[in-house]
């Protein structure tokens, strides 16, 4: 199956998907994300944990626990180099890439096919709703600022940045929306970045997207309606979804501008300072 789905051979409804997730230090989450995709109907072919090294807590041992079909472990720390890692162990048609903590809609697998059916779909992802879950109660509170812009800045930016591109299908879709993609044509691009510290699943987009330039066509990015919830510990602990949107914001122009990947990374670093698989 190359690129741009034209010469498919498999069946839609008969295409494996295998899911990727990176982790690190993420064994207070890693169990019920793992639950939410065994909850897919039709099930998911494979869930791949992928562990980077330096981690220090009980990632591993609760993902197979939790019914992880496989667990990769010492990966080279860098969630770029996680996900290819992952990628490259796959036996599915389709790669989904799921953060650590997100939890996937139950049509996961449906909806994944639908998508990936359409010839001029380079890849996809979900609609983000982002969650405080660091209240101490039942119920998360969905953070209606931050998942309005996550979903809306798929669109926003492209049209800012690279108008060009925005009219030819350009979307930017970023990981905690669980991006999905014919492992195929994942490959045929050389995967994630792993020069990049952050930025990867931009940078992927605008690769897949130009991917069928060769034929004078342009691929779209997707984004779904059905949801990804995910935490927003993150945006949390760098003081509120204003703040959070502002320095994201930054590091976006930065890269659309073509600062190098060592500049981006200090952008980075001196944002978040906390455990990350990146």
């Amino acid at each position: 199956m190359g690129l741009g789905g034209d010469d498919q051979k498999v069946n839609a409804d008969a295409q494996k998907v295998s899911v990727v997730i990176p982790a690190l230090n993420e064994e207070k989450s890693i169990a019920s994300t793992i639950a939410a995709l065994k909850a897919c109907s039709p099930p998911v072919h494979e869930i791949l944990v992928v562990v980077a090294q330096g981690n220090s807590d009980k990632t591993a041992q609760i993902a197979r626990k939790a019914g992880a079909h496989r667990v990769i472990t010492r990966s080279p720390r860098g969630r770029s180099s996680q996900q290819n890692l992952g990628a490259n162990a796959a036996k599915g048609d389709i790669v989904c890439f799921v953060h650590a903590d997100t939890h996937v809609p139950p049509q996961l697998v449906q909806e994944t096919r639908r998508q990936l059916a359409k010839p001029d779909v380079a890849l996809g992802a979900f609609r983000p709703v982002i969650v405080d879950d660091t209240r101490q109660t039942n119920n998360d509170k969905v953070m209606k600022f931050s998942s309005w812009h996550n979903a809306n800045k798929t669109w926003i930016y492209p049209f800012l940045l690279k108008p060009y591109d925005a009219c030819r299908g350009l979307r930017v879709v970023f990981g905690d929306q669980s991006i999905f993609v014919r492992r195929e044509d994942f490959k045929q691009v050389g995967g994630y970045d792993e020069k990049l510290a952050i930025m990867e699943d931009a940078d992927l987009c605008l690769r897949m997207h130009k991917s069928g330039a060769k034929t004078g066509r342009r691929r779209r990015i997707v984004q779904s309606h059905l949801p990804a919830r995910t935490s927003g510990r993150r945006i949390v602990e760098l003081g509120g979804e204003i703040k959070a949107t502002y320095a994201h914001a930054c590091i976006g122009f930065g890269w659309a501008l073509g600062l190098s990947p060592a500049r981006i990374r200090r952008m980075y670093e001196s944002i978040y300072m906390g455990d990350d698989p990146r």
